[in-house]
C-alpha cells in the first residue's frame, strides 16, 4: 500500500520549498518521505537542491555609502523640475483664459455697440418718444 505523492505534485512542492523535505509543509511531510525513495522523485530532488545551492550562495551586494545622498539629489532634482512645469503649466492656463476674456468682450463689443441710426435709436432698440 503506497501512501505517498503523485510525482507531479512533489515536483511542485519540490520547486516550491526546496530539496529539503523538512521544510515543507507539516502534513505531507511523511508522504513525501515515501514519494523520495523513488528514482524520479531523488532526481527531482537533485535538481532542487543544485538550486538551493545557487540560491544559498548568494548574498546581498553591499550598499555604497553615498547611496543615500544620491537618492536625494534625484528626488530634489525632479521635485524642481516637477515644480518648474507645474508653474509653466498653470502660467499658460492664466495666460489662455485671460486671452479668451479679451476675445470674448472684443466679441461683445462687435455685437453690442453698433452705431444708432438716428439720434433716438439705441443698441436696444428705437427709444423714439413718437413726436417726430
Amino acid at each position: 500500500m503506497y501512501d505517498g505523492l503523485d510525482i507531479e505534485r512533489f515536483r511542485h512542492f519540490a520547486e516550491c520549498y526546496g530539496a529539503n523535505i523538512d521544510c515543507w509543509p507539516q502534513e505531507i511531510r511523511q508522504a513525501a518521505q515515501l514519494t523520495a525513495r523513488l528514482p524520479e522523485a531523488r532526481d527531482i530532488i537533485a535538481g532542487e537542491k543544485a538550486l538551493d545551492i545557487t540560491l544559498s550562495a548568494w548574498s546581498v551586494p553591499a550598499i555604497p555609502h553615498d547611496l543615500e545622498r544620491q537618492i536625494s539629489g534625484i528626488a530634489t532634482a525632479s521635485g524642481q523640475q516637477f515644480i518648474r512645469k507645474m508653474k509653466i503649466w498653470w502660467a499658460s492656463i492664466g495666460i489662455a483664459a485671460a486671452l479668451s476674456g479679451v476675445a470674448t468682450g472684443a466679441m461683445a463689443t462687435v455685437l453690442f455697440s453698433q452705431a444708432p441710426q438716428s439720434y433716438s435709436s439705441t443698441v436696444f432698440g428705437d427709444v423714439d418718444d413718437g413726436d417726430n
